[in-house]
């Protein structure tokens, strides 16, 4: 085993929480050991260490491996992480050779080679390595695939797999690898960022984020921050003390920590950007010494506001993509135990370290106002929120995607009514079934010009219910593409029969109607469906290219960032084009979308769209 910089300062000291004294105050009962010593070795000491998920009366745990020079940071034996947070098994290839140690998870095509002397990693396929068995279902390619309403299934699952090799030194960001011959340890950080990672190159920002307060470990979907039943934000040990210092060492491994993930796991998707591109091709602290060395300067300081206050700029400003990254103030910080304090301590400091100049976030503005822009003038010109009609088109509008999960489980379990207008799923089948039924209405259009996006499943379920069509994604790390379809229960009689072969509704010619304001889920139907000749008509869509994927810091800060699943085969960060433009006039220094909601005109549009050599 080798000796490297030494970390020598506690995180219990650094992340700053309550001590068990206040936790006898709050709960009148001396807290249980949350850590046993197991055994001294040379150079370390091993521990068993209690995690939870959604209770603090949870009885779990895991050794950790704590070194003599690192004795707060929690090292983990890579097959007990796998096993003890995934529910999976991840094999050792005995013997070990040369000191390397090569690992291969269960039913995946792809494994890892590690090498703990030289840091480094090397995987022929790194998102197949890193797939998260425990919300998923794999087919026989090893892909992953999600679907969580009961309504939609997997048909078919493709991949060329040409995707590169992919190779991570982690010297690069001084985090150590470490073996005694015959078991390879690395922190739990940085397991848990590899592995909290969108789900198997489906559609989904799934994994598990793990984080050590200092005495216990919490664990979770990788949306738990956002959580209420997290067992995390029910804790008050996890408070940090806003007004107290972080120890040296913490800051700096922290810090290096996430230059790794930000480096490795970061989708890249800002056009124009020139910060995000030289944290492409430098990494994230060259990037900040280049553009913003006020901000890695907090972010490393040891007092705990300075810290806060950068990483919320970092997220939320400096890498601002109109939603996808930034630091949500639903974190533990906002949550029931820190309500409050998180903006109290840190507004000052925010707005003394905030940039003048950010150009995402004036996309960002420039999205927001078109959206609200768009639902103005819509009030105005259509009588009903949600479904109108002219002549032969009827329009749908919906501002975000959203399946009522609970209700749809307790229709198709026999708990309940089908759920009418309960989601944008149900509504959309309902207000197309009315079309379908009217004689006169022979377009059907989409109107997504204030659609601020949501849950890509929902995406999925739609794109299924107009179209045989193809779903595309591709990952930005190895270069791979996948192709989806789905098989849905079309007319939600509860089966998968014969019935849901082909879509209901083939009579009828579809349209999305999108503007600047259509981001995210939004624009990955759009793309979706001009992919497969379904017309786009309006304004170029306002971009978000990729998924989510949810993170925390190495002293359990959660934050959230574009990963490097892009949700088409191709970056659409710079909006879908439309088939058809419509004039978006400028009136007092405003925009109009008066033609957006003419339902004369884009009956007109659809019919000769579809009347010429793109009819379906």
């Amino acid at each position: 085993m080798k000796s490297k910089r030494s970390f020598a300062a506690a995180f219990m000291a650094a992340i700053l929480f309550l001590s068990c004294a206040s936790l006898m105050f709050i709960s009148g009962t001396k807290p249980e050991p949350q850590q046993k010593e197991i055994e001294r070795g040379i150079g370390y000491v091993d521990r068993s260490v209690r995690y939870y998920k959604k209770s603090l009366e949870e009885n779990n745990s895991i050794t950790c491996r704590f070194y003599d020079d690192m004795p707060d940071v929690p090292y983990v034996e890579i097959r007990d992480f796998y096993s003890s947070f995934y529910n999976g098994k991840m094999s050792l290839l005995d013997p070990v050779k040369n000191g390397l140690f090569s690992f291969s998870e269960e039913n995946s095509r792809s494994g890892a080679t590690i090498d703990p002397e030289k840091d480094v990693l090397f995987s022929e396929n790194l998102s197949l390595f890193c797939n998260n068995p425990k919300f998923s279902v794999r087919n026989s390619s090893g892909i992953t695939v999600i679907a969580t309403s009961p309504f939609l299934k997997l048909l078919t699952a493709e991949s060329d797999f040409n995707g590169k090799e992919t190779t991570i030194d982690f010297s690069r960001w001084g985090i150590d690898i470490r073996s005694d011959g015959e078991k390879l340890f690395m922190p739990l950080a940085t397991l848990s960022d590899m592995f909290a990672v969108p789900e198997g190159l489906v559609p989904c920002p799934d994994g598990q984020i793990v984080i050590y307060n200092g005495e216990k470990i919490y664990y979770g979907d990788s949306a738990a921050f956002t959580d209420t039943d997290f067992a995390r934000d029910s804790d008050p040990s996890i408070l940090p003390i806003l007004t107290e210092e972080r120890s040296r060492d913490l800051a700096d491994f922290t810090y290096r920590e996430l230059c790794f993930n930000v480096d490795n796991f970061y989708g890249f998707p800002l056009n124009d950007n020139a910060f995000s591109d030289k944290i492409k091709s430098d990494g994230l602290d060259a990037a900040l010494d280049a553009f913003y060395p006020e901000i890695k300067k907090a972010i490393l300081s040891q007092n705990s506001s300075d810290y806060i206050a950068g990483l919320d700029i970092l997220f939320s400003d400096c890498l601002c993509d109109c939603g996808h990254t930034q630091f949500p103030g639903g974190d533990v910080l906002t949550s029931t135990v820190g309500k409050g304090l998180y903006f109290s301590a840190i507004s000052a400091k925010k707005d003394q370290l905030r940039p003048k100049e950010l150009p995402n976030v004036s996309k960002s503005s420039e999205n927001r106002a078109a959206r609200k822009k768009c639902s103005e003038q819509r009030n105005s010109f259509f009588s009903s929120p949600v479904y109108n009609t002219y002549g032969d088109t009827a329009v749908f509008t919906f501002s975000s995607f959203y399946v009522n999960y609970d209700a749809w489980q307790d229709y198709y379990n026999g708990r309940g009514a089908f759920p009418d207008e309960a989601d944008v799923v149900s509504s959309l089948y309902k207000y197309l079934k009315i079309a379908d039924e009217d004689p006169a209405v022979k377009n059907f259009i989409l109107d997504m010009t204030s659609n601020g996006g949501g849950d890509l499943e929902a995406v999925n379920a739609i794109f299924t219910m107009l179209s045989d069509g193809t779903v595309r994604c591709s990952d930005s790390i190895t270069g791979q593409v996948l192709s989806y379809r789905y098989l849905m229960d079309r007319n939600f009689d509860r089966n998968f029969d014969e019935t849901d072969s082909k879509p209901l509704f083939s009579d009828l010619h579809f349209a999305v109607l999108t503007s600047r304001g259509s981001f995210s889920a939004a624009n990955a139907l759009t793309a979706y469906c001009k992919d497969n000749g379904i017309m786009v008509i309006g304004e170029k869509t306002g971009g978000g290219a990729c998924g989510i994927s949810f993170k925390s810091t190495a002293d359990g800060l959660g934050y959230m960032m574009s990963s490097y699943l892009v949700l088409a085969d191709r970056n659409t960060d710079n909006g879908i084009e439309p088939d058809v433009v419509l004039p978006v006039n400028n009136t007092d220094g405003e925009k109009d979308y008066s033609e957006f909601y003419n339902i004369e005109r884009l009956s007109r549009e659809m019919n000769s769209y579809y009347s010429g050599a793109n009819s379906q």
